[in-house]
């Protein structure tokens, strides 16, 4: 049987994940979009294994500094989302489970994790949210779900769902007619030059998709 899907009211429905190589259009695209008055479903994440702590620490305090509603996450550091009093932690598949960091977060924000399959989807119960990836091609990532395989294992999870991997405004209605809560961006925001503009086009489309 399966397990009852955990909602929030103000789970992320679009999370922003730069590129960080670029670190004058990171602080530029982010700085946009947490200062762009796009409410609590959005949220940006820091991705950033090979950056020391201190320097993702700095980061981190910086956006959350910025951020007025929208909420900011990092990405397999509980100890940095504590210390920097942000919104939460993105988890890998195979970290500690979503339970533990909520342990450690004492519920003062919220659990995502990383999946690309139905057993981690179920190993994944009790997170806020899960991006499962990846929908299209991505460059040296896993073979792609495609749209109906990701709809198909999305219907079976436990927890919300964002489509992550080459997603575009376009795929934005049959993925979430197909059971996706909401979506995970990186490149058509990176390459835009209003990120607040193009972040907002999704959020339309998502909501023109919900049923009523």
């Amino acid at each position: 049987m399966r397990a009852p899907r955990r909602v929030v009211t103000d789970t992320v429905r679009l999370l922003y994940i730069p590129a960080i190589d670029d670190r004058a259009r990171l602080e530029s695209h982010v700085s946009d979009v947490l200062d762009g008055d796009l409410g609590p479903t959005v949220g940006v994440l820091l991705r950033a294994y090979d950056w020391q702590p201190r320097e993702q620490l700095t980061w981190l305090r910086r956006w959350k500094s910025l951020a007025s509603e929208s909420r900011v996450f990092v990405s397999g550091r509980t100890d940095l989302a504590i210390a920097a009093g942000i919104d939460g932690v993105h988890l890998a598949a195979h970290a500690v489970t979503a339970s533990d960091a909520r342990r450690l977060l004492e519920e003062r924000g919220s659990v995502g994790v990383s999946c690309h399959d139905a057993a981690e989807l179920v190993r994944a119960h009790g997170a806020d949210y899960v991006t499962l990836s990846p929908v299209h091609h991505v460059e040296d990532k896993r073979p792609p779900l495609g749209v109906e395989g990701f709809c198909a294992l999305a219907r079976q999870s436990p927890c919300p769902v964002l489509a992550l991997g080459g997603v575009t405004l376009d795929d934005v209605a049959a993925l979430v007619r197909g059971g996706a809560h909401g979506v995970a961006i990186r490149r058509a925001i990176d390459e835009a030059q209003s990120p607040t503009r193009v972040i907002r086009d999704f959020l339309r489309a998502i909501d023109d998709a919900l049923p009523r």
